[in-house]
């Protein structure tokens, strides 16, 4: 080999090593295939998260604390829109178990709900949704079913790593539930315009 190829041949070694691409190499890196799409499953597990979280904030901003019994309210929802909320809520004082048994009719009702590894689904809800169940917020005991026979939901949908999906559900029936045992994990499911029902475990 003449000098000149060595001196070449070392050039090269070394820009190789270093991670740069040259020298007439034919090698190929890996390439990124980008952010994923979301899939029908995955769309509707985020809408039903979204959806039975934002009723529970509802509540939460509306109902919580105040005297239990009878209940109609009219009331803005987290992020803007109406909600007026009718039906009943109860107390027990040995469990410290509440129970709701309301109907929440909505006109674009804005909520959000964001989770800590960066998954954010913002809706406009317009429709009525019946909220029963019982919970205990300082055990974490939920027993919730969300119910709706018409339900528009439209927004959008965004998570690390995946292309943002939009929600555009017009008029679709809607199911959830969430439960959850005191102090320990819980269950989420949910069916949203008939699709198949979606459920998880947190």
């Amino acid at each position: 080999m003449s000098k000149l190829n060595f001196i070449l041949s070392m050039c090269c070694t070394v820009m190789i090593s270093m991670g740069i691409i040259g020298c007439g190499s034919s090698g190929s890196s890996s390439s990124d295939s980008g952010p994923a799409t979301y899939s029908q499953t995955t769309l509707d597990s985020d809408v039903v998260w979204a959806v039975n979280g934002g009723m529970e904030q509802i509540y939460n901003d509306n109902l919580a604390g105040h005297i239990v019994g009878s209940q109609n309210l009219s009331a803005s929802c987290p992020l803007g829109g109406n909600v007026n909320i009718t039906g009943t809520t109860g107390y027990t004082d040995n469990t410290g178990i509440t129970t709701v048994s309301l109907t929440y009719d909505m006109t674009g009702c804005k909520i959000t709900k964001t989770s800590s590894s960066g998954t954010t689904v913002s809706l406009t809800v317009t429709g009525s949704l019946v909220y029963t169940g019982s919970f205990n917020s300082s055990t974490n005991f939920k027993s919730e079913n969300f119910q709706s026979q018409s339900l528009t939901m439209t927004g959008i949908a965004q998570r690390s790593n995946y292309n943002d999906a939009t929600v555009n559900n017009a008029n679709c029936t809607y199911s959830g539930s969430t439960s959850a045992s005191s102090g320990s994990s819980g269950s989420v499911s949910g069916s949203v315009c008939g699709n198949p029902t979606v459920s998880w475990t947190y």
